[in-house]
């Protein structure tokens, strides 16, 4: 045969291979691929639909790329899909006016943009087709002229319309059936004005977040949401921890978002229901009014129910005119709930293992773990793809969560066959708790004879821990992504086995790492982790060791070169960190695109001056050649904060369009840090190190996760 007919040229394939190839690649990558040819050129500006820039920000496309490019490469008006989430850095004016070139479009997500409702309103001026709108949504987005307060008359929902800048876009509004929103603790009276428009919306998402700007305070104790829509999905992705199903009396100030978000509208039709407050679908009664984190139940409708089927045990306050119940919505706890058709279950108290309660068709289950029952549970879940598994919290005598987690062994049944029934597992939690070694089930040892002496029988058949994670891992060998930690504070902290933690290398496929708040002897198993699992891309750690001196830096400098592929590395460390050896070590992983580091103990670089922090921190950065995001907390002097980051900024910008910095003077062996200044995508996962297993549906694909 000839050489030339079997040559595979990708020129010869037909048009709509090509197109399905462009619309899998994201934005700057079908510019350099439209631009390769005048055959791929044609391709793209005839016939492609959708146009993905969410993840450019691991590239970065620069504004004048964007403006030169761009409209070359694609036609706006064949658009009908326009995605761009995350590209934070690109000016607001410039991502307005090609929108606005998009005519057709009908799926817009502008989340984590500079775009405002400002800019929305001159965007439905021209864009007419929307229904899917995905933005956040900040503190006075709306531009209201009237501002509200104590002794000013609160307008009708009209009269506030018409004091919006989306005034004028009411039939665009009316059109939207899904909607995404990323919102802020400040904004609740902008979100329930914002929804007054939405007549026809069915799937609802919100993403509350903190506020950047400290300087703000929310403008509304709680936000009622009433509309004339009736939902078929409402999901509220919890970026943060729950704490063991009950409110903790005198939490911190400091959580990340605590307001109320009452919901008034139409629920007959609720599918798909996702929030803190319930694990599965809830009320079918019309006009049923359901709470972000707590319950706010009118009096007449639901007092008697509620008091007699879900808190028999607590007192509810009562006012004039409504029931308050502070705790979890359980709805009846589960038990009359049809759960075969339920795809996600998140338990907020210890009964499903408990009660035996099955859900056969779930890919996605955050429970309790209970002894008694566990193989039965595992038995009936053989489509599960991501479990996390939390131990039994500890009450005090008034029925309040505490603090801490029960003492609590794993017992027989997770020894058994239990996890062959799992083997189809993909994403793994468990808490320390469980795997601690004063816990673990042990062999036992050979009955001393009469007359032997003690060593004799200890040494013949000594006392061996069997490992716990080694039996998951045994027989779950497709997990992508493990969880062992807790993340919330906590008064106590387990000692886990290194022998243990070294049974993770048998995750061939394992992709992200999360370590959290346990206490270890040495990290020997950081090094085998790093080398055996080739794949990890991931890799958080908190918290782990003794109190004094982190006793896992030597193995993990050794280990990091050897990490190809990890491309986010997150180290929150309140103990000693020896940072300059820590730093030449992180040098050499190539594969870096986002790294935070939060040690602030290291007494040492308090005495480098501005000029050489400068350097060290530049050159880190210039290493690291596809970095986009750091965010390090030390121990340096609070005047050259400023330095370093505007030296950093004007070396690093020009290279990478997307880069942002974030570093901070602390001497405080605290962890509890905020940034102000890294986009949320980045934020997420650099300052907050938070649980990412259990947080959305399994099938809900997030930009931010």
């Amino acid at each position: 045969m000839d050489s030339n007919e079997e040559k595979c040229d990708i020129l010869r394939l037909p048009s709509e291979l090509l197109l399905l190839l462009m619309e899998l690649l994201s934005g700057k990558d079908v510019i350099n691929f439209s631009l390769t040819c005048s055959r791929f050129l044609h391709v793209s500006r005839n016939f492609l639909r959708l146009l993905r820039f969410e993840n450019c920000w691991m590239t970065g496309i620069s504004v004048g790329d964007f403006k030169a490019h761009l409209t070359l490469s694609v036609d706006p008006f064949q658009l009908t899909e326009c995605s761009f989430n995350n590209c934070y850095w690109l000016p607001a004016i410039l991502l307005q006016n090609f929108i606005k070139k998009c005519e057709n479009i009908e799926v817009l997500k502008i989340s984590e943009t500079k775009l405002n409702c400002g800019h929305l309103a001159h965007i439905f001026g021209k864009c007419k087709r929307i229904t899917h709108l995905s933005m956040t949504l900040s503190h006075d987005d709306l531009k209201l002229t009237q501002k509200s307060g104590k002794n000013v008359s609160q307008p009708s929902t009209d009269v506030i319309l018409q004091q919006t800048c989306l005034k004028d876009c009411y039939d665009s509004m009316q059109k939207l059936i899904q909607l995404e929103l990323v919102l802020f603790h400040s904004s609740l009276r902008e979100l329930t004005i914002f929804l007054s428009f939405c007549d026809n919306l069915k799937e609802l998402t919100l993403v509350p977040v903190k506020d950047q700007d400290p300087s703000i305070h929310m403008n509304s104790p709680f936000s009622e949401v009433k509309g004339k829509f009736v939902l078929n999905s409402l999901v509220v992705v919890n970026m943060e921890e729950d704490s063991g199903g009950l409110r903790i009396p005198q939490q911190s100030s400091k959580r990340r978002y605590q307001e109320y978000l009452v919901f008034k509208t139409d629920m007959r039709h609720l599918k798909n229901h996702w929030n803190d407050a319930s694990p599965c679908p809830v009320i079918n009664d019309r006009f049923s009014s359901l709470t972000f984190k707590h319950l706010r139940i009118p009096r007449g409708m639901f007092e008697v129910w509620w008091i007699e089927k879900n808190v028999p045990s607590r007192t509810a306050n009562s006012t004039d005119r409504e029931l308050k119940a502070d705790g979890w919505y359980m709805n009846d706890p589960l038990e009359n709930i049809d759960l075969e058709s339920i795809r996600n279950v998140r338990e907020p108290f210890p009964v499903f293992i408990k009660k035996g309660l099955k859900a056969p068709n779930a890919r996605l289950i955050s429970c309790f773990y209970y002894s008694q029952g566990f193989s039965d549970f595992c038995l009936n879940h053989p489509h599960l793809k991501a479990l996390k598994l939390k131990a039994l919290p500890v009450y005090d005598d008034w029925g309040n969560a505490m603090l801490q987690t029960k003492n609590q062994v794993v017992g027989e049944e997770w020894y058994s066959n239990s996890w062959e029934n799992l083997a189809g597992l993909q994403a793994f939690s468990v808490e320390p708790s469980l795997l601690a070694v004063d816990h673990k089930r042990e062999r036992p040892t050979r009955k001393r004879k009469f007359g032997e002496p003690f060593y004799n029988a200890a040494e013949s058949n000594p006392i061996v821990h069997l490992p716990v994670l080694g039996v998951v891992f045994k027989s779950c060998l497709q997990i992508e992504e493990l969880e062992i930690g807790v993340f919330t504070d906590v008064s106590e902290t387990f000692r886990i086995d290194g022998e243990d933690l070294a049974q993770i290398t048998q995750c061939k496929l394992l992709r992200k790492l999360t370590l959290a708040s346990f206490n270890i002897v040495e990290g020997v198993f950081l090094e085998e982790v790093l080398k055996e699992c080739i794949h990890l891309e991931s890799l958080r750690l908190k918290n782990l060791g003794s109190p004094l001196l982190c006793c896992y830096t030597k193995h993990l400098c050794a280990a990091l070169p050897s990490a190809r592929k990890l491309n986010t590395l997150s180290i929150f460390q309140r103990n000693m960190v020896p940072l300059a050896k820590l730093l030449d070590s992180i040098e050499q992983c190539s594969a870096l695109t986002r790294l935070g580091l939060v040690a602030p103990s290291d007494a040492a670089p308090f005495k480098w001056s501005a000029g050489v922090l400068t350097q060290r921190v530049v050159k880190l950065c210039m290493k690291l050649q596809n970095l986009v995001a750091f965010f390090c907390v030390m121990n340096i002097p609070k005047s050259h904060k400023a330095t370093v980051i505007k030296q950093l900024l004007h070396v690093m910008s020009p290279r990478r369009p997307s880069f942002c910095v974030d570093i901070q003077a602390s001497d405080k062996n605290s962890l509890d840090h905020e940034s102000f200044s890294l986009p949320l995508v980045h934020r997420e996962v650099l300052v907050h190190c938070n649980s990412r297993i259990g947080v959305v549906p399994y099938d809900f694909k997030s930009f931010l996760l």
